[in-house]
């Protein structure tokens, strides 16, 4: 769908949004999301997809849905890719590491000095 920021297009990093969230398989999620209904099949759900019309549907169950942020992946090959913090959380999720592992082992320098 468009965006009400469309200046957003223009930059480089163009991961910032409304609260959008890209979805790599649609029609499955979609699929998944209205299994048991006898109205929203496969086709029906297609149907709605080319004709490009906003629809608000009212989902009878609910469905847990997990988002991550993970700016360090490991790859199948077992290699590592780190990734911008576009969001900047890696900062706070850093100092909090820091804490317990200061309140776990203390400060280098808190110790007594060996002799």
């Amino acid at each position: 769908h468009d965006t009400p920021a469309r200046f957003l297009f223009s930059r480089h990093m163009r991961a910032f949004s409304h609260g959008c969230i890209r979805v790599e398989k649609p029609l499955e999620l979609a699929e998944i999301l209205f299994s048991g209904s006898k109205k929203w099949t496969k086709e029906t759900i297609k149907e709605v997809i080319r004709s490009k019309e906003n629809k608000v549907i009212r989902i009878k169950n609910r469905l847990p849905i997990l988002i991550l942020y993970l700016t360090v992946l490991r790859n199948r090959d077992n290699t590592v890719t780190f990734l911008p913090d576009i969001y900047q959380r890696d900062k706070m999720i850093l100092m909090g590491l820091d804490y317990h592992l200061k309140m776990a082992f203390g400060s280098p320098g808190d110790g007594e000095a060996s002799s």
